[in-house]
This record gives structure tokens, C-alpha cells and sequence, in this order.
């Protein structure tokens, strides 16, 4: 048992103020959050004494810079300086040493690989500091939940079962078991390196977040810990401490947790790493299976996946990363688009067993259609293809929003549509005709349909909307259309969102995929072959990601052109373009070696650096992006 955390206000010190210094290692040096990349640099400042027991290394401070003041954190104290004219630090800004050293160093070898700036990233993992003073609830430090009941020998061999539970430093992949129930596995895996030490979850989007810490909290008794972006600005920050000072058994966490401070012989899970939701939105942009990999090496590391992404899967051909095979393999029937049982009839055999799941690839309703009459593409006067939103309503151009009230068709006059690429309301419009005396429910990004225990019905859902349940028949429709869709993960996140509905569909349950028997994803599927070493091997004569590191500058055409010219004459990199995307601005595209992408970071920190000094626009830069 520990004394309470409190958080007391911060301390500002007037300028007018007579400081008296702190006696022992006077000098914090800090590294400062600037207003400019350029400026972004440890500096020297004074620590009064009333805050020396505060100031502790990674403190966040509140110091003046320039004219301005500012936010810094601490990353050494000591005795003398060469500096002249050194300001005093202003205040502590929450708890003394909130970012220890483990997590700057975490948070640096992040910034190194992707650009940018040490306080951009670090940004992503502090929450707001709440102002008022905070009191959180005793902590005890030795009730972990320890000694909690395993069973994986439902779903692993012995000996996997045993290196999961015995030993310390692990890094693997698992993929979720067909047939059981969704995240059972997952639980029991948590249950099992939560007995050895921490264990820190890393979720893809909220609802799976949501799942998953329903099923912990069952389990997991003692020292629980969300960090949940949702929550308002005090229980996000009373979370963010426990989480990171506590020492809590289970953490759960967004994409943001991923820098979450953890003791020695640690265990990391990310949950399907290649969902888009694990890749940070603002700059410089990182994702979180490349920043869980750049921890320390005493820090176990779990992938869990339906499939394992093509990232992580040549790691597993290197060595690096041991596959977990799961021994309960199930049986399902399969049939295929030209087979001899058609959509309606699995899913007729599969509703005497239970609910049916059936995929989409988009919304709306009739998102593109010809004339029934003369096949002709239906199109506005503008040029822009004609979409049907809802049953009986008035065509609406895709490009100018106008209205085709009364239409017919420019070629033959015929005024009757013939749909060839349905949207989910369309097909819940058919489905619903064909089983007049089963319930349709639709699923999508705005609504999450719920399925209630004992009830049959049959949820439409597109691709991350479906209820997290089991299904007795799955029908994968729009294959096609989902696996050449123009996206450089097009054909990986087809599988990998097949493989996943597959897992969710019980024992000698029905599934349909709607592409030609001879299909590589069909066969694979049949096989239960998870892996794709022909997208792998595509992507690596292509020289892409993952064997290729991979920047992406966006920015005003002309700035663009001459950095590629001058890029150009270093005959180092790949370059691809520059290319327009719309007026005035361009696209580059620049692929280096594994070996030379730490250059590459260097080249394009040092060009941004000297745009800042000379006060230029500075062109944005991604490393690795989720899609070209």
C-alpha cells in the first residue's frame, strides 16, 4: 500500500520575483516545446529551490521561450552552465517525472524513425494536464492480479501453450481461432502474461476497445486500467497516471497508450496492427506496430490478428517474430460464385442454425447504374456518374450533387435502371424480399447493429461495422469489387477482413465468397492458408513497404519539383513523380532501403529545419503511410 497520488497546482513564479536556486544540481537542461521545428532544442534553465523536489527528470515544466511561454520536459539536472542570461523554470506542470526515461528514449527512437519533431510525438501520449488539483485513490502496488486460472490448451498445442505461460521474453504471432468465441483466446493469452508481468493492450477502434474491456473486467480483478481518449479531461489524465505509475497489472488503450510506461519483462499486445485506426493521424505520423517493435528488448510482444499483416509476416519469415499455430481447427462448407449453391440458398440452410452475417463493400443504394434498355452508363450533363441513394428517389451526380428528376437515358430514352453496383440498402431491400419472415438489420460506420441473444436475423453490414458476435452463415459478397479496388492494401485488407468474419462463424457453419472457385483468395480460404507470400513477394519486387522504407512529400507544386530535381542528383533513392493532385499541389514519392532510411529521416529533418529558418512553407512528409 502507497500513499495516495496528488497533483498540486502548478507554481508560476512572477518575473518580478527574487528567485533563490535550488542548492543541489541547480540547472534542469530542457527540451523545449518551440513554435518551430528548427528551434525545437535542449536549453539550460534555472531551478528554484521551492521546485527542486519537483523538477525531477521528465517533469513537463511550463518555461518562457523568447517572448513566449511554453511547455518543456527535463532531461537532466546539473551543477554548472556556459550559458549566459538563463530564465528559471516557471512551474511543474502535473505529478514530478511524468515522462521517465525509459519512455524520452521510447518516444526519441520513435521520433528517428518517422521525422518530425521530439514534441510532436510526444504530444500523441500526454493527455491535457487538468489545471485543479487532483486526488487519486490509494494504489496498492503489490495486489496485481496474479495467479489467474489459464486455459489455452482449447486452442493451443502443449508446448505453445507453455512457452505463452513460462516464458518471459516472447515475440509471436497469433491469429484468432475460428469458431470461438470472439476474443476468448485473446483473454486467456492476457490471463497468462499478465501472471509473469504487465500487460499492455493496444486496441485498432473503440468498439473492439469497448469488447474487449467488457470480457476483462470479468476476469481481471485488481489494477485494471482504460486509457480511453473518449473519456473527459480529468479521468483521462487520473487514467493516464495510473497506467503509467502504478504499475497496474492490465492496461487497455487506444492507439495514443502505445507509448505507455511499463516495468521490465512486459508484454505488449496489438490487436490487428493493420487496421488504419493504429496509424496517427497528425504529424509526423507512426503507427503502432512500429512503435511497439522499437521497444525495449525486454518487453514481450504480441501481434493478434485474424491474419498476420504483410509487416509482420516477414518478420516471421526472418525469424524475428515465431508464429503460434492454433491447433482447434474447424470445419466449415464453402461455396463460391461458380458453385452449384447460389448467396439466397446459404443463407437459407444457415438461418435453421442462427444469425447470418452478410458483407458489403459500400452503403447507399444503387451506386452506379446503366439504362436496363441499351446498357449505357447512366451520367449527368457534367460528365459525373449517376447514384440512386435510397428507393424511390431522384438520381443525384456523384461529381456536381444536381438532381436528374424524370430520368431517361441520353442514348434510347428508356427511363428503367439497371443496377450494377449495389450499395448495402439495395441488397437489404432484396435479402428482405426473399425471407419476408426474417428481420434485416443494417450495420455500418454510423450505426452498429446489436444482436440479442435467442433471436435469428440477418445483419448487412459493411467492412468494420459488424457485430462482434458468431454467425452460423457468412456471405462475403462484392469480392471482386473489394479485392481490385485501385488502394495499395486493397488485396491484404480483403483477406485480412475475410479471414476475421471467417473466425467469427461457428463450427459447420455455411459461408459464401463471391469470387470464381480458381480465385488465390478462394483457394486460400478453402485451405485455411492465412498467409500470402504472393502479395509479399509483390510487394518486395515493387520495392515497397515492408522491405522498403517509404515517404510520401505532399506540398505546393513548385517547392516540390525543385526538391525532387535536387533529390534527383544523389542517384541514392527511388524516386517516383512528382505527380499533380490538384491545383497547385503535388505529390512525391521517395522509397530507400532499410539499411539507408535512417538518411533518408536525416535528409528530409535538415530540408524542413532550413524551410523553417529561411520562413517558407514547408511541405508535409509522412514516412510509411497506411496507403499511397
Amino acid at each position: 500500500m502507497v500513499a495516495p497520488l496528488k497533483l498540486k497546482r502548478e507554481k508560476i513564479f512572477s518575473k518580478a520575483k527574487s528567485y533563490e536556486f535550488s542548492e543541489i544540481s541547480p540547472i534542469a537542461k530542457v527540451l523545449v516545446n518551440t513554435p518551430v521545428t528548427h528551434l525545437e532544442a535542449i536549453y539550460d534553465y534555472f531551478v528554484p529551490k521551492e521546485i527542486s523536489q519537483k523538477a525531477l527528470v521528465g517533469s513537463i515544466v511550463k518555461v518562457e521561450f523568447g517572448k513566449q511561454f511554453t511547455q518543456g520536459v527535463i532531461v537532466d539536472r546539473i551543477d554548472q552552465s556556459d550559458e549566459v542570461n538563463i530564465k528559471p523554470i516557471l512551474g511543474v506542470l502535473g505529478i514530478p517525472g511524468m515522462v521517465n526515461k525509459n519512455v524520452i528514449a521510447h518516444i526519441s527512437a520513435t521520433r528517428d524513425r518517422f521525422g518530425g519533431g521530439f514534441w510532436d510525438v510526444l504530444n500523441s501520449h500526454l493527455p491535457s494536464i487538468p489545471i485543479r488539483e487532483l486526488n487519486l485513490n490509494s494504489i496498492e502496488r503489490d495486489g496485481k492480479s496474479s495467479n489467474l486460472k489459464v486455459d489455452l490448451t482449447k486452442f493451443l498445442e502443449k508446448s505453445a501453450a507453455e512457452i505463452i505461460c513460462n516464458q518471459e521474453i516472447i515475440r509471436c504471432a497469433i491469429h484468432d481461432p475460428s469458431g470461438a468465441k470472439p476474443y476468448e483466446l485473446l483473454v486467456e493469452i492476457i490471463k497468462a502474461r499478465a501472471n509473469i508481468g504487465q500487460v499492455l493492450i493496444i486496441c485498432s477502434d473503440f468498439r473492439e476497445f469497448d469488447y474487449v474491456a467488457n470480457l476483462l473486467s470479468q476476469v481481471i480483478t485488481l489494477n485494471f486500467v482504460k486509457i480511453d481518449t473518449r473519456d473527459n479531461k480529468t479521468d483521462r489524465y487520473t487514467n493516464f497516471l495510473l497506467a503509467n505509475t502504478s504499475g497496474a497489472s492490465v492496461i487497455l488503450a487506444n492507439r495514443s497508450g502505445v507509448f505507455t510506461n511499463l516495468e521490465e519483462k512486459s508484454t505488449v499486445i496489438v490487436l490487428n496492427d493493420f487496421d488504419q485506426s493504429h496509424y496517427e493521424k497528425r504529424k509526423p505520423g507512426w503507427n503502432s506496430r512500429d512503435v511497439s517493435l522499437l521497444r525495449s528488448h525486454d518487453t514481450s510482444l504480441i501481434f493478434y490478428s485474424a491474419v498476420a499483416s504483410l509487416e509482420i509476416q516477414r518478420l516471421i519469415n526472418t525469424g524475428w517474430i515465431k508464429e503460434i499455430p492454433i491447433s482447434n481447427l474447424i470445419k466449415h462448407t464453402f461455396s463460391v460464385l461458380d458453385g452449384r449453391d447460389s448467396d439466397l440458398a446459404v443463407i437459407r440452410k444457415s438461418l435453421k442454425n442462427g444469425n447470418v452475417l452478410i458483407s458489403v463493400a459500400d452503403k447507399g443504394y444503387a451506386n452506379v447504374f446503366l439504362c436496363a434498355k441499351c446498357r449505357n452508363l447512366a451520367l449527368c450533363d457534367c460528365g459525373g456518374k449517376l447514384q440512386i441513394k435510397e428507393k424511390a428517389a431522384a438520381p443525384i451526380c456523384k461529381l456536381c450533387d444536381s438532381q436528374s428528376k424524370n430520368w431517361k437515358c441520353k442514348y434510347c430514352l428508356a427511363d428503367r435502371p439497371y443496377v450494377i453496383a449495389k450499395g448495402m440498402d439495395r441488397t437489404a431491400e432484396e435479402i428482405g424480399k426473399a425471407f419476408p419472415g426474417v428481420e434485416v438489420l443494417i450495420s455500418n460506420s454510423e450505426h452498429v447493429a446489436q444482436l440479442r441473444e435467442g433471436e435469428v436475423k440477418i445483419v448487412i453490414s459493411t467492412r468494420g461495422a459488424e457485430p462482434i458476435s458468431n454467425y452460423a452463415g457468412l456471405i462475403l459478397l462484392d469480392g471482386e469489387k473489394m479485392y481490385n479496388q485501385p488502394y495499395l492494401r486493397a488485396e491484404e485488407l480483403t483477406r485480412q477482413n475475410w479471414f476475421g468474419l471467417i473466425s467469427r462463424v461457428v463450427a459447420d457453419g455455411d459461408i459464401y465468397l463471391s469470387l470464381l472457385n480458381n480465385h488465390p483468395l478462394v483457394q486460400d480460404v478453402i485451405r485455411n492458408e492465412r498467409k500470402s507470400q504472393e502479395l509479399l513477394n509483390q510487394r518486395e519486387a515493387a520495392k515497397l513497404t515492408p522491405f522498403y522504407r517509404v515517404c510520401v512529400i505532399s506540398g505546393e507544386t513548385k517547392a516540390v519539383n525543385e526538391f525532387a530535381n535536387n533529390l534527383q542528383k544523389l542517384a541514392t533513392f527511388l524516386i517516383v513523380g512528382p505527380s499533380e493532385v490538384s491545383k497547385n499541389q503535388s505529390k512525391l514519392i521517395i522509397k530507400t532501403t532499410l539499411e539507408t532510411s535512417s538518411n533518408l529521416v536525416e535528409l528530409i529533418d535538415e530540408v524542413t529545419r532550413l524551410q523553417s529558418i529561411k520562413g517558407r512553407d514547408i511541405f508535409d512528409f509522412r514516412f510509411d503511410p497506411y496507403d499511397l
